[in-house]
C-alpha cells in the first residue's frame, strides 16, 4: 500500500510541475505577443491619423516644414517645368490634400523645374513661306522676335532663322518659348555691300552645316557591254 501511495505522490507531483510549466509557457507567450501588439502599434502609429496639408505652390524648405508640423515626411520623386511658376516649388503630391493618412506617413512631391526644357526647333527654313514658318514656330511654343529680309529669288520664302543672332542649324535644340529671327527672302532687294557679305556669311555657314552629298563616281558604260 505504502508502494502505491508513493507512486501516486510522485505522479501528483510530477502533474503539479508540468501544469506550473505549462501556465508559465502561457504567461511568456501572452506577455510575448502583448509586446509584440504594442511595438506593431508603435511602428505603425495604429489609431494616430492626421490630414495630409495642401503644399502646392511652397517652396521646398516651406513644404518640408509644413511636412515636419503634421508629423508627416516628403521626397521627391519627380520635376517638370510650367512657365510663369517659381522654380522649385511644388506643383502637386500625393497623397492629396484633405486625404486622412497615419503619421509618419511619406508624401511624394512633384516640383517645378528650374530649367527651361530644350526643344527642336522645327525645319522651316528653305521649305516654309512667312506664314506657315510663323504658323508653326507658334504652334511649337516659339516665338517670333523679328524679321530680317535677305536678297533671295523667293518672295516671303524664309531662308534662315537665328536665335541670339546666331544661324541655326537643321534640327537644333534650344530653350522653348525662344524669341527667334526669321531669315525671309526679298527678290530685288538692295542692300549695302556690308549687309551683303554678312548675310553670305550666315547661308554659307548653313550650307556647311547641311551633309555632303556623295559623290558619284564616272563610270564606263562601255564595261558593262
Amino acid at each position: 500500500m505504502q508502494t502505491m501511495d508513493t507512486k501516486k505522490t510522485s505522479f501528483g507531483k510530477k502533474l503539479k510541475t508540468l501544469a506550473i510549466n505549462l501556465l508559465i509557457m502561457a504567461a511568456a507567450c501572452g506577455a510575448a505577443l502583448w509586446i509584440t501588439m504594442a511595438w506593431l502599434d508603435s511602428y505603425t502609429h495604429h489609431g494616430q491619423s492626421t490630414q495630409v496639408p495642401d503644399l502646392s505652390g511652397m517652396t521646398i524648405t516651406q513644404a518640408a516644414a509644413e511636412l515636419e508640423r503634421c508629423g508627416l515626411q516628403g521626397k521627391i520623386i519627380d520635376s517638370t517645368y510650367i512657365k510663369g511658376r517659381p522654380s522649385k516649388t511644388v506643383i502637386s503630391h500625393t497623397p492629396e490634400k484633405g486625404q486622412s493618412v497615419k503619421t509618419g506617413r511619406t508624401i511624394y512631391l512633384t516640383i517645378n523645374s528650374s530649367e527651361t526644357p530644350l526643344k527642336e526647333v522645327p525645319d522651316v527654313a528653305n521649305n516654309s513661306s512667312l506664314r506657315e514658318a510663323e504658323a508653326r514656330l507658334q504652334a511649337n511654343g516659339f516665338k517670333l522676335k523679328d524679321i530680317e529680309y535677305v536678297p533671295d529669288e523667293a518672295r516671303e520664302w524664309v531662308v534662315g532663322i537665328k536665335y541670339r543672332g546666331r544661324l541655326l542649324g537643321q534640327s537644333e535644340k534650344i530653350p522653348e518659348g525662344s524669341e527667334l529671327t526669321l531669315l525671309v527672302g526679298a527678290e530685288g532687294l538692295q542692300l549695302p555691300d556690308s549687309a551683303k557679305i554678312y548675310i553670305d556669311s550666315l547661308l554659307l555657314k548653313e550650307e556647311e552645316q547641311l551633309p555632303a552629298k556623295e559623290e558619284k563616281p564616272d563610270v564606263d558604260a562601255s564595261w558593262f557591254n
